[in-house]
């Protein structure tokens, strides 16, 4: 059975949601790794990006999951 989940998720706070993009992504180690820029500006990089896509008040995104299930007959 495959059932495709969507939603639109409310961005109430574009800082927050840039941090947690940067620091909650296993990618944060490669970057702490290979050295060179200091994670902060990745993410006022990515808050500024953020801000274009939508206001300063937030925004919606649509999220989507695909889950599959199966059973061993």
């Amino acid at each position: 059975r495959v059932e495709v989940i969507r939603i639109d998720k409310r961005i109430p706070d574009i800082a927050a949601f840039a941090r947690g993009l940067v620091f909650g992504n296993p990618a944060i180690e490669q970057i702490r790794a290979r050295g060179g820029v200091d994670p902060e500006r990745i993410v006022a990089a990515v808050e500024q990006a953020l801000h274009q896509e939508f206001d300063s008040a937030g925004g919606t995104m649509p999220l989507q999951a695909i889950v599959f299930e199966a059973a061993r007959r």
